[in-house]
């Protein structure tokens, strides 16, 4: 239901590409996540919990770090474990 982009990698992997093949045609962060709103995909922040224990604040504090690296986009009508089903989708 959730799928999980890290960003930087995505911006200069996927959006930066200059020649062929385009996998999309946003060429900007914010387009494609536009784009995946128009099929329904929603963007969400992790509610990471933090430790009172020091040494768990900073094993916690580098987890942090890791998940801002993170886009979370989610729609009840994805499944991974079934990718042909995004044949059907339509935008809205």
């Amino acid at each position: 239901k959730c799928i999980a982009i890290n960003k930087g990698f995505f911006k200069q992997e996927v959006l930066g590409r200059t020649g062929p093949p385009h996998a999309f045609a946003a060429k900007s962060m914010r387009s494609f996540i536009e784009q995946l709103s128009l099929y329904g995909f929603i963007t969400m922040q992790w509610d990471f919990q933090w430790s009172a224990s020091l040494p768990e604040f900073f094993a916690g504090e580098a987890m942090a770090s890791l998940h801002r690296k993170l886009l979370y986009c989610y729609s009840p009508r994805y499944n991974s474990k079934h990718p042909h089903l995004l044949e059907r989708w339509k935008r809205r």
